[in-house]
């Protein structure tokens, strides 16, 4: 990737490669002061239609594959305080919490995101979802006409408590769990 974004920004500052130098996100001219480029105008010279004019394969990418020895895994608990209706035996979540340990988390909203997700993905499906046999055993197959729509009508809202501390040594970014 390096030398890609030298060679686009060489042609765009019109120095030779060797004379340029990556820091402080821009391409400098070794030397002088007023000669950069952010890298934002180097990836907008190495579009599509600039780069193909210029005979330079276009776009700046980069794509590495990585094998680690031992398998590292996140770790969670979750903890419920549920009510349930005596008469109709429905349940009601008065509160959810959720603890996890998932390594240096590289974007914490995002995993935050996943984990009360698969949360309110699951909880759908164990209580408002029904898996129907035939007498044979067979899955019947059913439509979503009885299934409710999304929503927490009832139910208290989980919260996540991240324990983003711990990075694994097993993993070049610090990640647990399955990339």
């Amino acid at each position: 990737m390096r030398e890609k974004i030298l060679v686009v920004a060489a042609r765009e500052l019109e120095a030779h490669p060797a004379d340029l130098e990556l820091r402080d996100g821009a391409v400098h001219v070794r030397g002088v002061a007023d000669r950069a480029l952010p890298l934002r105008e180097i990836a907008r010279a190495a579009s599509v239609t600039r780069a193909l004019a210029t005979g330079i394969e276009p776009g700046l990418e980069a794509l590495d594959y990585y094998a680690q020895d031992k398998m590292t895994y996140g770790h969670g608990l979750h903890l419920a305080v549920v009510e349930v209706d005596a008469e109709t035996g429905c349940p009601r979540i008065l509160r959810y919490a959720i603890a996890y340990d998932v390594g240096r988390a590289i974007n914490p909203m995002l995993v935050e995101g996943q984990i009360v997700g698969g949360l309110a993905q699951g909880l759908g499906a164990a209580l408002h979802e029904e898996l129907v046999y035939d007498d044979d055993g067979s899955a019947r197959g059913g439509d979503a006409d009885g299934v409710p729509p999304p929503g927490g009508r009832g139910h208290a809202a989980a919260r996540a408590v991240g324990a983003r501390g711990r990075s694994s040594p097993d993993q070049p970014a610090g990640r647990q769990g399955r990339r």
